[in-house]
């Protein structure tokens, strides 16, 4: 009786490639040291003044996804915020 096939782990560029096409505003890379890192390199002015940072990361990917998310949805509410006031 053989045990049922696993299945098989993404590879880190898989994971890079898929968290890179949900958020295209993030570069995003593990450091040597196994942490997730994301850069969002085209913060506005605007985003800034509304707290958002630059740069975040994460122990796992999916803290690293919701630093992330967190961050895309103040860098919402001050675009929004922006295009009020207009």
């Amino acid at each position: 009786m053989s045990a049922e096939p696993q299945a098989a782990e993404l590879t880190i560029d898989q994971v890079k490639a898929d968290l890179a096409e949900t958020n295209p505003r993030w570069v995003i890379w593990r450091s040597t040291t196994g942490r997730w890192w994301a850069d969002c390199p085209h913060l506005t002015p605007e985003e800034g003044k509304a707290g958002c940072i630059r740069m975040v990361y994460g122990d796992t990917v999916d803290r690293l996804k919701k630093r992330m998310d967190a961050q895309d949805a103040r860098a919402q509410n001050a675009r929004t915020r922006k295009a009020e006031t207009w």
